[in-house]
């Protein structure tokens, strides 16, 4: 992903001060904690009798959400130090998260994890530890998201490209409308707790980032077209 986004960001005028080693920098270490911090937190029945686990982050426990607000957070502070417009080069690692996620997943394959209920469907997960057939719910993710990373992608390749005045923070607004579709969906498959209405807590916070992304995009349409009549 970092190779793609450093080609990527290449090819315009604003980038010329960024520096991709050091924004990974300051966006990894944030991201690791955001990462942690949002597993704790939805997964505290875990740690409950003995909290100092929660700090042992080497034996798991990472939370997609936790991550992505991290990093974004890290890369505020390096753009915001560097001069370099924010929001500009949030939308060129928006097209390429869904991407990244795709590679992440096949983690959960080799650990077995991250598996659904039963099943007997010929695309059942064998997993070692329940000796059974499992939904593959990281592979449905895995699928969702390139999915998105296509449509990003080719918005990308016939919007931004060939408009320069195309709106800053479009991409990253569909990148977390079309995440926030594909986790609400997934998690239906998961093994996660249900807090309420059956639904998980990713489930519930998926819907309020879909709703923020939604009326943010609307908005901007609103704007663009007013702006087009005057």
């Amino acid at each position: 992903m970092v190779y793609l986004v450093n080609k990527e960001v290449k090819k315009h005028d604003w980038a010329k001060k960024l520096v991709i080693e050091d924004a990974l920098f300051y966006a990894v270490i944030p991201g690791v904690i955001g990462a942690r911090l949002w597993h704790v937190f939805t997964d505290w029945h875990l740690y409950q009798n003995n909290p100092i686990e929660a700090l042992f982050i080497w034996q798991g426990g990472l939370g997609i959400y936790g991550a992505i607000l991290g990093g974004i957070l890290g890369a505020y502070l390096y753009c915001r130090k560097k001069q370099l417009p924010f929001l500009k080069i949030l939308d060129i690692v928006s097209l390429f998260l869904p991407l990244a996620q795709v590679v992440g997943r096949f983690g959960n394959l080799v650990n077995q994890e991250i598996y659904g209920s039963k099943t007997d469907l010929p695309w059942g997960f064998y997993v070692q530890a329940q000796q059974g057939y499992y939904h593959p719910a990281f592979l449905y993710e895995q699928v969702g998201n390139m999915v998105l990373f296509c449509l990003l992608y080719r918005l990308y390749q016939r919007y931004y490209l060939k408009r320069k005045s195309a709106k800053s923070g479009l991409l990253t607004l569909l990148y977390f409308s079309g995440y926030a579709i594909v986790r609400f969906l997934v998690d239906f498959f998961r093994t996660e707790p249900r807090i309420y209405l059956g639904m998980t807590f990713a489930q519930f916070f998926s819907l309020a980032v879909l709703l923020v992304a939604g009326m943010l995009l609307f908005l901007k349409y609103r704007n663009n077209k007013l702006s087009k009549n005057n």
